[in-house]
């Protein structure tokens, strides 16, 4: 071979090398950009997975504060009924005790037989109102369990009026 073609080959070659070492360098860089691109991904991929937990949990929590608010919705709903009962039964007590005490104070036979039939009346009306509220009572506390609440307390004097226990 002669020195030219030797020099030439030689020139030929390191292009080559050069080339070769430009091509891997070029795909370094392309691999660290590849590189880069997957961890950003990454980064948003768990971003969005915190972003999705967190509205999970939103959800999930104001799905309870519905559920809450509608337990409390029926219950007070439920306890105002109650109450009206309970003020009837109270109502038509203090209507009884009037006429029994007309009753007793009476001279008059006939007048007595009135007081006495309003008096039976009254009794009927609370017995009415006392079977009413018991049935009420009583979906009530099933209306309340199949929602998920539990028992509100009904006060003493309101169970003794209406013999609710």
């Amino acid at each position: 071979m002669v020195p030219e073609t030797i020099a030439v080959h030689i020139i030929t070659q390191a292009a080559q090398i050069h080339s070769r070492h430009l091509d891997l360098e070029e795909r370094r860089i392309q691999l660290r950009a590849l590189e880069k691109n997957l961890d950003h991904r990454l980064e948003m991929e768990d971003r969005n997975i915190e972003m999705a937990r967190i509205q999970a949990a939103l959800a999930r929590d104001l799905i309870h504060a519905l559920i809450d608010r509608r337990i409390e919705a029926v219950q007070d709903g439920f306890k105002a009924v109650l109450n009206i009962y309970n003020e009837q039964s109270r109502s038509y007590e203090e209507e009884k005790k009037k006429y029994k005490d007309a009753d007793d104070m009476a001279t008059d036979p006939l007048l007595a037989v009135n007081y006495q039939k309003r008096i039976s009346q009254i009794d009927r009306e609370q017995e009415k109102i006392r079977m009413d509220s018991h049935l009420l009572y009583m979906e009530m506390n099933t209306m309340i369990i199949i929602i998920g609440g539990s028992m509100p307390s009904i006060p003493m004097i309101n169970q003794r009026t209406l013999r609710l226990s």
